[in-house]
């Protein structure tokens, strides 16, 4: 008897210690998202990056070839969404990220006029949307 509960102890011990787990109480890891950004005189240049924090191969699927999808905001009102500015391809793309890779995305927000700023970024992953979701304010001078 005494044996079984230390063996029960360490089990314990280890699923409560350990980076896997399960819905129930604990995490397998997750794909985070990062965003930087950096603001000149009337643009912001950003890096939007996602890493793989989970300990499996994790593939992302995406519906066509936009990758990711912003919004910004000035003073509340909508100024500008990426997928209004481009137009993708209607084919299937898929990457796939090892544990701890990651994956980042650059791009230019020009031509800004000085305000208060909110943007909004996220993978266009259905399965991913809410989960990758960034938002971070910024200034034009």
């Amino acid at each position: 008897m005494k044996k079984l509960v230390s063996v029960l102890s360490l089990l314990v011990f280890i699923f409560a210690v350990s980076p896997v787990a399960n819905a129930y109480g604990f995490w397998a890891g997750t794909i985070e998202p990062s965003i930087e950004l950096g603001v000149t005189e009337n643009d912001v240049d950003v890096t939007y990056t996602i890493k793989n924090q989970t300990p499996y191969v994790y593939d992302i699927s995406f519906h066509s070839g936009q990758m990711i999808e912003y919004e910004l905001y000035k003073d509340g009102a909508l100024v500008e969404r990426y997928s209004d500015l481009y137009m993708f391809d209607a084919s299937m793309h898929t990457i796939t990220l090892i544990q701890a890779e990651e994956k980042s995305f650059d791009f230019t927000i020009q031509d800004l006029e000085p305000g208060d700023y909110e943007l909004n970024v996220w993978l266009h992953s259905e399965a991913l949307i809410y989960q990758t979701t960034l938002s971070e304010s910024f200034t034009i001078e």
